[in-house]
């Protein structure tokens, strides 16, 4: 968000499928706010419902310079997967994807 990004949800989002795609949003139940480890619970207001565009695996550490391109499927669409680095640059990296995607040479 410092970045930025916006929120969508802070610790689970709901998820609906459309033929736009999976769309993500706050549930009902979470309030309009973010965790700020060590700092307490902030106030963020949160963007609508927005439609998902890649998944992170957090736990899928890669030191690749350029890894292999990857996809999940969710329901009938197929995501970028995308693995965490332990680069200091991953955030403005993961930003910069969003905003603009792979680079045409990247795709198969």
């Amino acid at each position: 968000m410092s970045l930025g990004a916006s929120l969508v949800a802070d610790d689970r989002c709901d998820l609906a499928d459309s033929p736009e795609g999976i769309i993500v949003s706050r549930p009902d139940t979470l309030p309009e706010a973010i965790e700020a480890r060590g700092l307490g619970i902030l106030s963020a207001r949160c963007a609508g419902p927005t439609r998902l565009s890649a998944v992170l695996d957090l736990d899928e550490v890669t030191t690749d310079r350029l890894p292999a391109r990857s996809t999940v499927w969710i329901e009938q669409h197929k995501l970028p997967l995308l693995a965490n680095s332990a680069a200091s640059h991953l955030p403005a990296a993961l930003l910069l994807f969003l905003k603009n995607g792979f680079h045409g040479s990247m795709l198969p």
